[in-house]
């Protein structure tokens, strides 16, 4: 005899934003949104997201919920909708600290930074970005640290801490000169 077929994962499914009737399994509806936000139809995946992060959010499924919640405070952010980019990106920061996954923490406190430096609240941007910054230091994540090397760059500057901001850039220049990365994809 022989043995079962393992049994499939399962797939959280939502209805099309459309409301067509037709359901999809979210990981392809955060696809097609990631496409339509790259070709600027924001409000069409503002949908998809929201839909997404709300079926995500009911299902159980920590990790589901913490990608979708930080995909839409990406979009938000630009978007301009920043305070509520903010919460989408707590909610993220939130559900990986439940998970104790310290990478996603401290990608979402990055974008939780960049909410609040869009907002023009330096001082709590640089706080929330410095427990990210140690982390991606420590662990030694390139892209990470080119990220959080730019983004304290740029609040200090906006807080007139040029000598600051100037060695904030050139850390991130460096690392990306070891990587041969000359224009800035780091």
């Amino acid at each position: 005899m022989t043995p079962p077929l393992p049994k499939p994962e399962r797939k959280l499914w939502v209805e099309s934003p459309a409301g067509s009737g037709r359901h999809f399994p979210v990981p392809v509806l955060l696809a097609k949104a990631g496409v339509l936000e790259l070709v600027g139809e924001w409000a069409e995946a503002e949908a998809i997201f929201r839909r997404a992060a709300s079926a995500a959010a009911g299902s159980g499924d920590s990790a589901l919920t913490m990608d979708t919640a930080l995909r839409l405070s990406h979009l938000l952010i630009n978007r301009g909708v920043y305070a509520e980019a903010f919460g989408a990106a707590e909610e993220s920061h939130r559900t990986a600290e439940s998970m104790a996954d310290r990478e996603r923490m401290a990608e979402a406190r990055t974008t939780m930074a960049v909410a609040l430096m869009r907002q023009g609240d330096y001082a709590r941007a640089k706080e929330v970005c410095l427990p990210a910054q140690e982390y991606f230091e420590e662990q030694g994540h390139s892209k990470g640290m080119c990220r959080v090397y730019n983004l304290l760059g740029i609040i200090g500057s906006h807080q007139s801490r040029y000598a600051e901001a100037l060695e904030f850039y050139r850390k991130k220049m460096e690392i990306e000169r070891r990587q041969g990365d000359q224009v800035g994809l780091s």
